[in-house]
């Protein structure tokens, strides 16, 4: 009798269990209660832009935490369009916007007592004047929630981040500057990618780089160096004549006879470029203590490929931001 119990007590969890799964994973965006006073735009179109449009992230649902793939219930750009609309009132003008999506994910971390729950948003949002685009905002930020269930909490907070966003933008106007063709937008990446040196020379200066400011103007800090090698590299710099061994956290690039090699808290390794991107495959991890000090690119980066949930460092294939030099992963599936 006891086991039978058992037994259908743990059927009954499981039951349970799976009908969370399949329900707290999926992401909609919240209509919003506060209209937009005096709107300048009318229309909303969305781009998708990132690599895998099919991916939001990863959650952790049940009492085990069971590392879970974020869903949505209808495409996010027919999302988007609805909450946009029903925020308007009736004094909205006529004027057309472009919502590109560059980065959204989910991520979530447990501690000891608690779970710590992520959002990445990196978006742009364009005027639309006849398909002359002008960039009117953008945001890269990440939305951190703290609680002992947080995936519901965080969807909820992740919504607002979108509509808040959005609304605050649409009773602005472009600030004079670069004008773009829808095109253009298709592959702002290149272009603005055009636009720093790193990307657009064919021979790397040889030192030592303290910052990706640095690195990707092409300025070291140091020509003065040498590199030992014996099973990993070490970074020396002639410092009042005397020689200094460098820590990988002290730089964060160096080029020697023209291959860079990008620095980590675990060592060095060397960068190599395709399709106009900088790779490379290194060992980095982040937990929860530390997850929310760190920019948005490299956190995600990170959580992206689960390496937080792992005991030790993994080696992964790791791309370098164009933007602000942190190290993303793009793609991963939940485990």
């Amino acid at each position: 009798m006891k086991k039978q119990f058992v037994i259908s007590c743990f059927a009954l969890l499981t039951s349970l269990n799976i009908f969370a799964q399949n329900t707290n994973n999926v992401f909609e965006i919240a209509l919003p209660e506060v209209k937009i006073k005096n709107s300048l735009y009318h229309t909303l179109n969305v781009l998708d832009s990132r690599l895998d449009t099919t991916h939001f992230g990863i959650v952790q649902l049940g009492a085990f935490n069971r590392k879970t793939e974020v869903k949505i219930s209808t495409p996010i750009e027919a999302q988007l369009q609805k909450a946009f609309h029903h925020q308007l009132d009736s004094a909205a003008q006529n004027g057309k916007l472009l919502f590109q999506i560059r980065q959204f994910y989910f991520a979530e971390i447990t501690s000891a007592f608690s779970e710590k729950g992520y959002c990445y948003l990196k978006a742009d949002l364009y005027t639309n004047n006849n398909g002359n685009y002008k960039r009117l905002a953008r945001i890269d930020t990440v939305a951190i929630v703290s609680a002992m269930d947080v995936t519901k909490l965080l969807m909820r907070q992740s919504s607002k981040l979108i509509t808040d966003f959005i609304a605050i933008s649409a009773t602005q106007k472009p600030v004079d500057g670069e004008s773009y063709t829808f095109a253009d937008i298709m592959k702002i990446d290149d272009i603005e990618k055009s636009k720093i040196k790193l990307y657009t020379t064919d021979n790397l200066v040889d030192g030592v780089y303290q910052t990706y400011s640095d690195f990707k103007l092409q300025q070291p800090n140091s020509n003065d160096f040498t590199v030992s090698k014996h099973q990993e590299p070490k970074v020396f710099i002639e410092k009042e004549g005397k020689k200094q061994q460098l820590k990988p956290k002290e730089i964060y690039a160096f080029v020697k006879e023209g291959k860079a090699y990008i620095a980590t808290e675990y060592g060095y390794y060397p960068l190599t470029k395709r399709d106009n991107n900088f790779y490379f495959n290194g060992k980095i991890k982040v937990t929860a203590d530390n997850a929310s000090v760190m920019s948005a690119s490299l956190f995600f980066g990170l959580i992206g490929g689960l390496i937080a949930s792992m005991p030790n460092a993994q080696t992964s294939e790791l791309k370098i931001d164009h933007q602000t030099g942190e190290f993303i992963r793009e793609k991963t599936t939940a485990k």
